[in-house]
């Protein structure tokens, strides 16, 4: 290992310290005890291995973590050492003169060792395996075959994914670093064919599409009819599970224009990293687990003015199209009940400014949460942060029922002339970012100093219980839990409403949502929600939002009343690392102090969205302030404490004191 970006000393105490029971050597077939759980070190094999090419690994990544996803489906059996703590530079070292120079934390080596010690995962059933042939073999008889996807037409690794939920096929490339690992199959396994092949069928034009006894004529773009013949291969047979949606970059970034470096995120930042971080960033470690629940894959652009980036020929609105064909056909299956989807609009890469489309990024992530919102589904919203092995953790217990039960501070009273402030740590919306959150963000030696609720979504409890379970085990008094960050998943409530809908369902969402809702907050014991993001403010959704939380909740972008019947109703802002750095978060909190003591001494409510900030550049900037205004009457209180000082301060208005 000579290139593990400063990283080297952390995981080899790790590996070290795993017992490995009955280690197979290269080639001893089925030597692996069949319960064993597999530990593959994927960066050490392709350093072993002398696998420098970037398009190779990519290709061998793609079948990988698809073999995780048939493999992992009912039991946890194969576990992948590939992922990176990306948030210790995010947020850890924000501040950091050295930041970009500082090493990144292991993480899939620490969470194997928190398994361990958790008792969840045998030590004597470890067994670390040092080849891909060794992985493969292995898991052998559980592989149907192959399915060769076309580099020319990035939506077909897409197909192939999902072949490989319905199917069990292990995706591989045609051309890609020169079809070396389909060369590799043939040699190691020739037993394993390719029963679905890809190569040449999609081309776009005005062409007939055959394949596999389907046949069609084409829309004109290549990208949407693979997209066509996955619908009639996959889902008009109701071999992939409707409720489960991963949308992601696809295998376009390897012939668009500037290739695979053009699409490095964060480059000052990240690109010492090389591969191992630029594929968790895309998206390549993250397939496995919505392969193990058979989901549906799809790369598609939300928007109907343009066509989009990577596909500029097709005929503007065809990507919507495509996008309505398949959520329909999913809320249809689901007879309306809510779903979820993963992944994330890949602004970086596509479908922005930046690459010649009309929208800016976060109105395209709007977008897209209102398409899928009007058709009934959450997000699970791992916004430019991969995870590997969510197949695996999901087979994690989760937290029991009965530790749900939430503690908070006794009601305070409302005192004149106070400011109160709360912190609420975000967004921990997607399981991606919880999964580093808790590594690089919660494990501050400063938390416990001041109050700070965390804000996490229930439905993450489905991909990464284990992150979840270890905040709330290693909590102190002053962290508060069983709050939302924007839902029981991302959603924009406006679009549950009927008739003002962004797809082809019009009939309102409200009442599936609610109960959607009621049961992931009933099972983890959530009471509150942190906000909602959604475009304005109307009865429907703010009266679902009263009656899901009735002691008051916090919104974004809308402009809200003041209550809702009893229910208050408050507007959150929005600090991130950047603003820790540049100094206006500390110039924000001063602005606060400060006006407590400049005769404008009324009753403030200052919650405050905190997103990739730790504890202690909170605990600190608070710090400053009180020495610096020791006489300021504001006070840092809990979530629920804000809300119903707000409450008590309304009802106060209301008649007229």
């Amino acid at each position: 290992m000579k290139s593990r970006s400063g990283t080297v000393k952390l995981l080899a105490v790790l590996l070290c310290s795993l017992p490995i029971g009955g280690r197979a050597v290269e080639d001893a077939k089925g030597s692996i005890p069949p319960k064993s759980v597999v530990v593959f070190d994927v960066w050490n094999y392709f350093e072993e291995a002398n696998i420098t090419n970037t398009p190779h690994r990519a290709d061998i990544i793609y079948m990988l973590t698809s073999l995780q996803g048939i493999v992992n489906r009912e039991e946890p059996r194969l576990y992948l050492l590939t992922a990176l703590a990306l948030f210790d530079l995010e947020s850890k070292y924000i501040s950091d003169p050295d930041r970009a120079k500082r090493s990144v934390t292991e993480m899939d080596a620490v969470w194997l060792e928190y398994l361990k010690e958790k008792g969840w995962i045998d030590p004597a059933s470890i067994v670390q395996s040092d080849t891909l042939a060794e992985v493969v073999e292995h898991f052998r008889g559980e592989i149907k075959g192959l399915v060769k996807w076309d580099v020319s037409v990035g939506a077909t690794i897409n197909a192939a994914f999902m072949a490989a939920g319905a199917e069990d096929l292990l995706p591989v490339s045609n051309t890609l670093a020169d079809g070396r690992l389909l060369a590799w199959f043939e040699k190691e396994f020739p037993n394993l064919k390719v029963k679905l092949d890809m190569s040449g069928v999609f081309s776009g034009g005005s062409k007939k599409i055959s394949l596999d006894g389907i046949t069609f004529s084409s829309c004109g773009s290549a990208k949407n009819d693979v997209y066509r013949f996955s619908i009639e291969r996959f889902m008009k047979r109701r071999t992939l599970n409707p409720s489960w949606i991963w949308y992601n970059c696809d295998a376009s970034v390897w012939t668009m224009e500037g290739g695979w470096p053009s699409a490095v995120y964060g480059r000052d930042l990240y690109e010492r990293l090389g591969d191992q971080a630029s594929f968790q960033h895309n998206g390549l470690y993250n397939a496995d687990f919505w392969i193990s629940k058979r989901g549906i894959f799809l790369d598609l652009y939300p928007w109907t003015d343009s066509a989009p980036s990577d596909d500029p020929g097709q005929r503007v609105g065809e990507d919507f199209k495509t996008w309505n064909d398949i959520l329909e056909w999913s809320y249809e299956q689901r007879d309306g009940k809510f779903g979820v989807v993963g992944g994330f609009i890949p602004w970086w890469i596509k479908y922005t400014k930046a690459q010649g489309n009309p929208h800016d990024a976060v109105p395209g992530e709007h977008q897209f949460i209102r398409l899928i919102t009007s058709y009934n589904m959450a997000n699970d919203a791992d916004a430019a942060f991969g995870i590997a092995n969510a197949s695996f953790f999901q087979h994690m217990p989760k937290i029991p029922q009965e530790e749900c039960q939430w503690t908070y501070p006794a009601s305070l009273a409302l005192e004149p002339e106070t400011t109160y402030i709360a912190f609420l740590m975000m967004d921990y919306d997607g399981s991606a970012w919880l999964n580093q959150a808790a590594i690089s963000i919660y494990r501050d030696a400063e938390r416990g100093r001041i109050p700070l609720n965390w804000c996490i979504n229930p439905v993450l409890n489905e991909r990464v219980p284990h992150a979840f379970r270890y905040m709330v085990e290693n909590r102190t008094e002053l962290d508060f839990f069983g709050i939302e960050s924007d839902g029981a998943g991302y959603i924009s409530p406006y679009y549950l409403q009927q008739g003002v809908r962004a797809g082809r369902i019009q009939t309102s969402g409200i009442k599936a949502y609610e109960d959607f809702a009621k049961t992931l907050r009933k099972r983890f014991g959530y009471q509150y929600a942190a906000f909602y993001i959604t475009s304005s403010s109307e009865a429907p959704w703010l009266e679902m939002c009263a009656r899901l939380n009735p002691a008051g909740f916090g919104v974004a972008e809308a402009s809200p009343p003041p209550s809702v019947g009893e229910t208050p109703v408050i507007k959150l802002k929005y600090y991130g690392p950047g603003n820790i750095s540049d100094g206006t978060f500390a110039q924000a909190l001063d602005e606060v102090y400060s006006r407590n003591l400049k005769g404008n001494r009324e009753i403030h409510f200052e919650p405050w969205r905190c997103i990739l900030v730790n504890p202690t550049q909170i605990a600190t900037v608070v710090g400053e302030m009180e020495k610096k205004y020791p006489a300021a009457k504001v006070k840092i209180v809990d979530w629920p404490n804000l809300l119903q000082l707000k409450k008590q301060y309304l009802n106060l208005q209301g008649r007229g004191k």
